[in-house]
């Protein structure tokens, strides 16, 4: 299976299916790992951290400095910094406020755009917005932008690092300069922000460096996932136009419920990948000890034996329990986050007084199995 090629880049889901139904679990050779597909293999997969681990040095498989972070190490040191990032989280983020903030801006980028005609969705309006929630939330210095989307770019690519040997370099190097961006204080505004609540960590020098690593994870997170959600949805909407009347007139709940369903249908991390610590089984394949295993969130989002008619966009699906943000103890903590930009994009693109949007040609995915999403998104205002 050729998880580069670009058809299956695409439309992976048909692909999905077949595995599902024909093989799934398999050894993909290029990956060097066990690949599973099913909903309930890869929830166990992600949730029992006794078996299948984030942290590969308990598997005796060395880990650079930069690598740990909240989210490759389990409890107890997990335990630790995921309650201490939700705490400074908790302090630093006004997230009615950020909506509102991030709501205006994408009306006023999209007005923008109303005399181009043609224009592209991704660079014009779901990064720029992506990099000041991010920043907003960290309190990081908007001067930095163009710098900061280049790191978090070449962090994403590298996320395939198995199939595109030639991305590792350029991640590893964008992981650094990003944790000493954070730790000197290069990025800190004004504004207190996730950053500000750093300091009170500096003393303890093995917590600080988790936390910093961990809040680099946070912020690439908040600008990969979402910008790559924010056009998965959008893109899903405009090839659904009943659901995208349902979205004009939700609110509230409604809205909440509909995004959930766009993200279970279409989501931005597709695969996430542990490593096995015993002895274990999954779909009647023993995995040894060591042996690395990756889940395919994108599948297990549509696997007819968990959702009923899977294919479907449904904003009336009841018990929509999806893996869009994981499972488990590693749960996305920026979950809140990322729910807030998506009703304050979706509103501003489909709300009431929204500029009324169309294709405006041939969308170009991005190869990247890892993260799905676009590399261009041509729009148009009607």
């Amino acid at each position: 299976m050729d998880f580069l090629d670009e058809d299956f880049i695409r439309h992976p889901y048909p692909a999905f299916r077949r595995l599902r139904d024909e093989e799934p679990i398999f050894w993909h050779d290029s990956l060097g790992c066990w690949v599973v597909s099913r909903f309930d293999e890869c929830a166990h997969v992600l949730g029992n951290t006794e078996d299948f681990s984030s942290d590969y040095r308990k598997a005796g498989i060395e880990t650079p400095p930069a690598d740990v972070t909240v989210q490759s190490v389990d409890a107890p040191e997990h335990t630790d910094v995921r309650r201490s990032l939700h705490r400074g989280l908790q302090r630093a983020a006004d997230l009615e406020d950020l909506e509102r903030r991030l709501e205006r801006e994408t009306a006023v980028r999209l007005a923008g755009c109303r005399g181009e005609g043609v224009f592209d969705f991704v660079s014009h309006v779901a990064v720029p917005v992506s990099v000041s929630a991010a920043c907003a939330l960290l309190g990081a210095d908007h001067s930095r932008d163009p710098e900061l989307y280049a790191c978090a770019e070449a962090v994403a690519r590298s996320m395939s690092g198995q199939l595109r040997p030639e991305s590792v370099a350029a991640g590893v190097s964008a992981r650094e300069q990003l944790s000493r961006m954070i730790a000197d204080g290069a990025l800190r505004s004004e504004r207190n922000g996730l950053l500000g609540e750093l300091g009170s960590f500096e003393s303890d020098a093995g917590a600080y460096g988790l936390l910093v690593n961990s809040v680099r994870v946070m912020f690439l997170a908040a600008i990969n996932s979402n910008q790559r959600a924010c056009c998965n949805a959008v893109d899903t909407l405009l090839d659904n136009p009943e659901a995208a009347d349902r979205v004009t007139k939700a609110e509230g709940a409604d809205l909440d419920r509909a995004i959930h369903e766009l993200l279970r249908f279409d989501p931005p991390v597709q695969a996430h990948e542990k490593v096995c610590l015993g002895a274990a089984e999954l779909c009647g394949q023993k995995i040894r000890p060591g042996e690395r295993v990756t889940v395919l969130i994108g599948s297990a989002n549509r696997d007819e034996r968990r959702f009923t008619d899977p294919d479907t966009l449904d904003f009336d699906r009841s018990d929509n329990v999806h893996l869009a943000f994981g499972w488990g103890p590693h749960t996305c903590l920026g979950l809140a986050m990322a729910r807030v930009q998506l009703r304050a994009v979706l509103r501003s693109c489909f709300g009431p007084g929204a500029p009324g949007l169309a294709k405006g040609g041939a969308a170009v995915r991005e190869i990247n199995p890892a993260l799905r999403g676009f590399a261009a998104l041509p729009l148009r205002c009607r």
